[in-house]
């Protein structure tokens, strides 16, 4: 299996941004929900955690998390989420439908 990489948007801007943030909507909180997951749940080297500026969809869909090689882009992502997309998506291949953003 390659080498997927998890970017979390913890894109911050001022309280009343007309594009919004995805910290204002809990990335911060997603990212450390990643981290203890990744740590508990998988192998060491599978994965790679970034936190990382605006992924283009703050305003009304964060918060992001981008899953590379496959181009996988979510959004309204919650910490309750997380184990779920470990477990369907980065440990079983399918991604959450519920929140795939463009689908």
């Amino acid at each position: 299996m390659p080498l997927q990489r998890i970017f979390v948007c913890v894109q911050n801007r001022p309280l009343g941004h007309p594009d919004g943030s995805c910290q204002a909507r809990g990335g911060g909180l997603v990212y450390r929900e990643f981290a203890e997951q990744l740590d508990k749940h998988t192998e060491s080297g599978l994965y790679q955690l970034t936190s990382t500026g605006c992924l283009g969809s703050c305003g009304g869909d964060g918060a992001t998390v981008f899953v590379h090689p496959d181009g996988t882009l979510y959004g309204g992502v919650t910490p309750a989420d997380v184990a779920e997309i470990v477990a369907f998506h980065l440990r079983g291949g399918s991604p959450v439908a519920r929140l795939v953003l463009g689908s």
